[in-house]
């Protein structure tokens, strides 16, 4: 199957487009002089994220305070993508066109050598997630687009849904979140792509539910829409996101926060959230802190658009 990348039209919106990641829009962080090897990792574990830093998009990894940078892949003049750091934290799964077509390639989590596992469906931007086992993939990709899981070996690869992209794995494996429609809704399935439905029985925000994401424990699933415009403020230009979370059967946290921006991912223990703020085109990275004032959190040393993936890998 041929791949491309689905883009998502939210043509009845004031506002851009929700965003769709885009290796040419990746991270570009500030220079550094000779970057330190990562040793063992630390007990907040490692974040796993894309740069453009030299021309093209490769991956890069630090620790959760923006310390010890260290490149992971050096490929000139093609594409590394689309990290996912495996449930134990010793592996990532990614997208690379290395090969001439996109695929997808697993290495070790202080990379070296990379496996290719398929390239049945693989579009160069996606969202790879794992099962909660290790054992298996999902992903996105196709046009139109589809979500398609597969064995870290490669085999068994097949498509589960159509009209699909962003599918998140549930920590317990028995579901998949993704998102569906031209504007697009969370939604969620069995893993094995039976009982496609709704997800959110409630819902804050505005426009399109983006970006689910499963809590580690399963409890909690984090998604973003778009924040209402504030009055007289011009929609199309200033456009921003906010963060939500919702219990696990879909229904409203209401002690949970509303935070401003997009969300990016979990820590590994479920205390901390990284966000995209800021605008779309100038979109910084943040750790926040999930309790009550949700404050903004330490932002990191990675200036990307709001499309760039990232992964927190467990330590």
């Amino acid at each position: 199957m041929q791949c491309t990348a689905l883009l998502i039209l939210a043509a009845s919106l004031d506002g851009p487009a929700p965003p769709a990641p885009s290796a040419t829009e990746a991270a570009s962080t500030p220079p550094a002089a000779t970057q330190p090897a990562m040793t063992a990792p630390v007990a907040a574990g490692y974040i796993v994220f894309v740069s453009t830093r030299d021309g093209d998009a490769e991956l890069f990894r630090m620790l959760p305070d923006g310390g010890a940078l260290t490149q992971l892949t050096i490929n000139r003049e093609l594409l590394d993508t689309s990290p996912a750091c495996s449930p134990d934290g010793t592996r990532i799964a990614f997208v690379s066109d290395r090969e001439g077509r996109p695929a997808i390639f697993i290495m070790k989590a202080d990379g070296g050598e990379a496996a290719k596992v398929t390239e049945f469906g693989v579009a160069e931007n996606t969202r790879i997630t794992w099962s909660p086992d290790g054992g298996r993939l999902a992903y996105h990709g196709g046009e139109p687009s589809c979500i398609f899981t597969c064995n870290v070996d490669g085999s068994e690869a097949r498509e589960i849904a159509r009209e699909a992209m962003w599918p998140a794995w549930s920590p317990d494996g028995k579901c998949i979140l993704f998102n569906r429609g031209q504007i697009p809704q969370l939604s969620i399935m069995d893993a094995d792509g039976g009982k496609q439905r709704r997800f959110l029985k409630t819902r804050r925000g505005f426009g399109p539910t983006l970006a689910g994401l499963w809590s580690p424990d399963g409890k909690r699933v984090m998604y973003s829409t778009m924040a209402v415009p504030k009055p007289g403020a011009d929609a199309g230009k200033q456009m921003t996101y906010e963060t939500h979370f919702a219990a696990a059967d879909g229904s409203d946290d209401p002690a949970s926060p509303t935070i401003d921006g997009y969300a990016a991912g979990w820590s590994p223990d479920g205390t901390r959230v990284l966000v995209w703020k800021g605008s779309r085109d100038n979109a910084q990275l943040h750790v926040v802190t999930l309790d009550k004032s949700a404050e903004a959190g330490a932002k990191l040393p990675v200036d990307q658009k709001m499309s760039g993936a990232v992964s927190w890998g467990r330590p």
